[in-house]
């Protein structure tokens, strides 16, 4: 299968018209992919791949390890490929493009056409000046009400991340929706990077939306410290939430206070990279 030419991008339809600003840059896409082709990766879901002892634990399946799958059927092979390749990372690039060309690092690396896209745990930074995943995702039955992941911003080296939502017909189980959050208006850079962990306390946060778990749906936003999300308690229950998720990493880090000599190190690698593209030209 030629990826340049995969037709089931969750992306296809997207511009940056659609891109939300508030409380950060998101995009929010109903009936993502056609109902057909959405119906069948709900129909093949390689539910037999996890493991399902613990109460509402997440598990992956990440791009590198899919093919290791035999259960696993090519659709969802080619699915969870694309959405980890260099034209999946283009596409986002495209819609968000205007809100990256803010951060000079993040300007470079787009520019940078002699970038290299790698897949995380296939490819390194030694090679690749991003590495991608795609993951088959589950939150396991639920044994006691609980959130699978409290209020937080993701990684600081994570460019992206995304969430597309395969629910169950028979999923009948309340809770597990994505809220959207913002800091207290008040908060300096400072005090942000102090709260910022994983649960972060409500007292330091603003609800502003709350996007249902339904299926076909995706969920895409740029990461940055103002990125705060979190899912709802789930009520006791034997289904399983069932999602995709996105991620593009990067060799630094984009808003921690130890990421100044990685971000040194990225801008040496970009004018290397120039240097060695304009040497070739040259001499061939």
């Amino acid at each position: 299968m030629s990826l340049e030419k995969y037709e089931f991008s969750l992306l296809k339809n997207i511009s940056p018209m659609d891109v939300i600003n508030d409380p950060f840059p998101h995009v929010v896409i109903h009936d993502a992919l056609p109902i057909d082709f959405a119906s069948k990766l709900i129909d093949t879901f390689p539910f037999s791949s996890f493991p399902s002892e613990k109460s509402n634990h997440r598990y992956d399946i990440s791009a590198s390890s899919v093919h290791d799958f035999d259960l696993i059927s090519d659709q969802w092979k080619n699915f969870i490929q694309f959405h980890s390749s260099k034209y999946f990372f283009s596409e986002v690039i495209n819609i968000f493009k205007n809100y990256l060309e803010r951060n000079d690092e993040l300007t470079q690396l787009i520019q940078n056409h002699s970038m290299q896209v790698g897949r995380r745990n296939v490819e390194s930074f030694k090679d690749s000046s991003v590495l991608m995943d795609a993951q088959i995702s589950i939150n396991t039955p639920v044994q006691k009400k609980s959130s699978v992941r409290k209020i937080h911003v993701d990684s600081p080296n994570k460019l992206y991340s995304g969430l597309f939502y395969l629910r169950m017909p028979d999923d009948d189980s309340f809770g597990g929706d994505l809220q959207l959050f913002s800091w207290k208006p008040e908060y300096s850079k400072k005090e942000k990077l102090n709260f910022y962990k994983e649960g972060v306390s409500k007292e330091h946060v603003n609800v502003i939306k709350e996007i249902s778990y339904n299926s076909n749906t995706l969920v895409l936003f740029l990461n940055s410290l103002d990125a705060l999300h979190g899912v709802t308690e789930r009520d006791v229950t034997r289904h399983t939430r069932t999602f995709v998720n996105l991620v593009a990493e990067l060799p630094f880090d984009l808003y921690t206070k130890d990421s100044l000599i990685k971000r040194k190190l990225f801008k040496i690698r970009v004018f290397l990279s120039k240097i060695k593209k304009f040497v070739a030209g040259f001499l061939y």
